[in-house]
């Protein structure tokens, strides 16, 4: 591949010095994977800087280089960008042949219940006969087969060989979190959500944002690349975002007047009982985990299915059969007659 190609595609270039029509055959953003014919791109972090170890991936065979910095790297060819970040993330899509131009990606961003509306979103396209892989924080999942994950949203290298390992397994439909932090690094630049989901915004991750505005303007990022949005219009901040986003808006909430209501709630130790309000008409849920948090994820998942086109009764009935998401309220089986409840909540509002 040779790198004028990419050169022709990519956004934010400032000079290019070298020849474009170098040839690589591989993608690295850490100076220890490069391998001889390798793109390095040096990116700047907060505890150590790319461009420090450049040398190192010359030696180690790299082809080209990208980085924020002027330098000279003699016959090597260099492009210098505006945001190696952004440039990562366009090189990867452009070396895998641009994978997630070829799926059909579902967005979910906020505080809490990212994790299981991405699974409850894959339970309910299964039972419409759409398989779909999942990307998130407990693993990703590429139909049953579980790999693991590092991240909540993996960088644009990972990220884009997952897309290729859905695409391999033919699936077209993906549903992926998408946390502050890869919108804030530019780890999703590029792709183009079908639907983005807003869940909620409440104190997190201020050590990496420092303000409250900076965490609520990163997820903000989402919706501007996405086609269609599903906000939570009883969440302060999804109010908010109402407003601001210029993409089509459904909104779904208990208090509030929304596109998607939950009505008549009953809360058991079976799960959750409620009236979906859609089009001033009405459709029982029974979802099997219990808690009002429960009430807010289906209705989340239930809203999206909908805005994608699937029939309501078959995605109702998928909620019936979800035994629930590891990890996240997840009730354990037992003979000794006690409870037993696996969670993970490590914010202050869990």
């Amino acid at each position: 591949m040779k790198i004028k190609e990419l050169i022709s595609t990519m956004p934010g270039i400032i000079s290019v010095t070298g020849s474009t029509e170098t040839a690589i055959n591989s993608v690295a953003d850490v100076s220890r994977k490069v391998k001889a014919g390798a793109l390095f791109v040096a990116i700047p972090g907060s505890n150590y800087d790319g461009h420090d170890f450049i040398p190192d991936a010359l030696k180690r065979g790299a082809n080209v280089v990208i980085g924020e910095k002027a330098m000279d790297l003699g016959d090597k060819t260099y492009i210098r960008v505006k945001d190696s970040r952004k440039a990562l993330a366009r090189s990867a899509a452009w070396f895998y042949g641009y994978p997630g131009d070829k799926l059909k990606i579902i967005g979910v961003t906020g505080t809490s219940g990212k994790t299981t509306i991405t699974y409850l979103v894959r339970a309910m396209l299964k039972e419409t006969g759409v398989r779909s892989g999942v990307i998130g924080t407990v693993g990703n999942v590429i139909n049953d087969k579980k790999l693991p994950a590092s991240y909540t949203t993996p960088g644009p290298l990972r990220l884009n060989q997952l897309f290729m390992q859905i695409l391999e397994k033919n699936l077209d439909h993906v549903v992926m979190e998408v946390s502050s932090h890869a919108l804030k690094l530019h780890r999703v630049e590029g792709l183009k959500f079908e639907v983005g989901i807003f869940t909620n915004l409440t104190q997190d991750h201020l050590d990496f944002h420092k303000t409250f505005e900076d965490y609520f303007y990163s997820k903000q990022k989402l919706f501007e690349q996405s086609k269609r949005a599903v906000i939570n219009i009883d969440d302060k901040s999804g109010e908010k975002l109402v407003s601001i986003v210029d993409i089509p808006v459904w909104t779904y909430g208990i208090n509030k007047n929304a596109d998607f209501m939950a009505k008549n709630i009953r809360i058991t130790a079976k799960g959750v009982f409620y009236d979906l309000i859609f089009e001033n008409k009405k459709y029982p849920v029974f979802y099997t985990v219990p808690g009002l948090f429960s009430v807010y994820n289906s209705l989340a998942a239930l809203a999206t299915g909908i805005v994608l086109g699937f029939p309501i009764e078959g995605l109702i009935n998928a909620l019936t059969k979800v035994k629930g998401i590891p990890g996240r309220f997840e009730l354990i089986k037992n003979n000794q007659n006690i409870i037993v409840i696996v969670d993970y909540a490590h914010k202050p509002d869990g």
